[in-house]
């Protein structure tokens, strides 16, 4: 496991600014969105999963391009649920946080709270 997070560091961190940066922007835009309009808001939620779908593939992508180099020269084992178990850390980091510190993560639990 040592390993694993010292050879996968950049992407882990990478992943987690990814989900903190997008994590404000969602909030920022759902809230404009139930401002104006409960059906924009519908639409504002799906293009935030969407373009974090689109940010956590491209990120992945990258990793898996430049672990191609490695495994045609040799240099690394295959593995078919690496960037699953990358993607994984980082969200599992993120999850502990948000339950450590009880974090809003939603409009409706700021207004219920």
């Amino acid at each position: 496991m040592k390993y694993f997070l010292k050879d996968n560091s950049y992407y882990i961190i990478r992943l987690l600014g990814t989900q903190v940066g997008l994590t404000v922007f969602a909030m920022m835009l759902t809230f404009a969105a139930v401002a104006a309009n409960d059906s924009l808001s519908l639409i504002a939620s799906v293009f935030s999963v969407l373009f974090y779908c689109a940010l956590v593939y491209s990120t992945c992508w990258e990793m898996g391009a430049k672990n191609e180099e490695k495994i045609e020269a040799g240099r690394l084992v295959q593995s078919k649920g690496h960037g699953f178990a990358v993607c994984a850390v980082s969200v599992a980091k993120i999850m502990a946080f948000i339950n450590d510190h009880k974090i809003v993560v939603s409009p409706v639990d700021a207004v219920n709270r």
